[in-house]
């Protein structure tokens, strides 16, 4: 079962090819789709995936991983280390550590990577709507 509220970009700007359990949480593993019409406007002759797409995407898994909706309560820090441009079937991996906070709320810490770039590191906070 899965929960598609509020999952704005799922098979639309990306498509989740495996979701792997982890000790402490869990790893997205998503494709995204470089004929998105994000990226005809960021940037035309050189797309890249803007950061706010990613912590929507990175939202977005968590709404699928819990299976609840969920709001973006508190931004801790948010680190753009690479840029990220799109290709075709190019895996991208959102390794995700999570803590409930409150029983109102969830934490996550995100890392954005490939096999060979580390993208973004999220830290934030979700509540349960």
């Amino acid at each position: 079962m899965s929960c598609k509220i509020d999952n704005y970009f799922e098979d639309d700007l990306y498509r989740l090819v495996d979701k792997l359990e982890t000790e402490n949480g869990f790893t997205g593993r998503i494709v995204l789709n470089p004929k998105h019409w994000i990226y005809s406007s960021h940037f035309p002759d050189n797309p890249i995936t803007p950061g706010v797409c990613l912590l929507q995407i990175s939202k977005e898994l968590v709404v699928r991983y819990k299976n609840t909706p969920l709001t973006i309560s508190n931004i801790k820090n948010i680190k753009f280390l690479s840029v990220l441009i799109p290709q075709e079937d190019k895996i991208i991996d959102f390794k995700f550590v999570l803590k409930d906070a409150t029983k109102d709320s969830v934490s996550a810490v995100v890392t954005i990577e490939d096999d060979e770039t580390c993208y973004t590191k999220i830290s934030f906070v979700l509540s349960f709507s």
